[in-house]
């Protein structure tokens, strides 16, 4: 006689289930984390083997204010308007680095010949710093593997 095995499932709370989805969560926020830097990482190396540089004014500055913790955080977006190699006029939006814009200024830029909007501030903080993290992320993986 074979003796009959069954099994109950729960829905409780354990700590296996808590450590599986923690887990889940983790890996997925470093995905997206990931997928930000790989595109964020593309554009900046498209544009400093493809991009025309070219010298643009800053001509809108959008202010976002956010409190978290009691803690009050500023972003600004700058926008930038330039002229292309065949004289057409082209906006986009940039980040300027460590650098601080204000309307009226003047600051080097590499934009995209195929899509003039696709703009990036001239500098290495904006151009160099999607790279290096790409490479630093990718180090940590390769180190914590072993």
């Amino acid at each position: 006689m074979n003796p009959q095995v069954t099994l109950q499932t729960s829905n409780e709370f354990s700590p296996k289930n808590a450590s599986r989805w923690s887990l889940t969560l983790v890996f997925l926020a470093l995905g997206l984390a990931g997928s930000i830097l790989v595109f964020k990482t593309a554009k900046a190396a498209y544009l400093v083997i493809c991009g025309q540089p070219a010298q643009a004014i800053c001509y809108r500055i959008d202010t976002n204010s956010s409190s978290h913790r009691g803690h009050q955080r500023k972003s600004r977006q700058y926008y930038v308007e330039y002229q292309t190699a065949n004289g057409a006029l082209a906006k986009g939006r940039i980040v300027p680095g460590f650098r601080k814009l204000s309307i009226g200024s003047k600051i080097d830029v590499l934009y995209s010949p195929h899509i003039s909007s696709l703009v990036e501030a001239n500098n290495p903080v904006s151009l160099g710093i999607y790279p290096v993290l790409t490479l630093v992320v990718i180090g940590f993986l390769i180190w914590f593997r072993r």
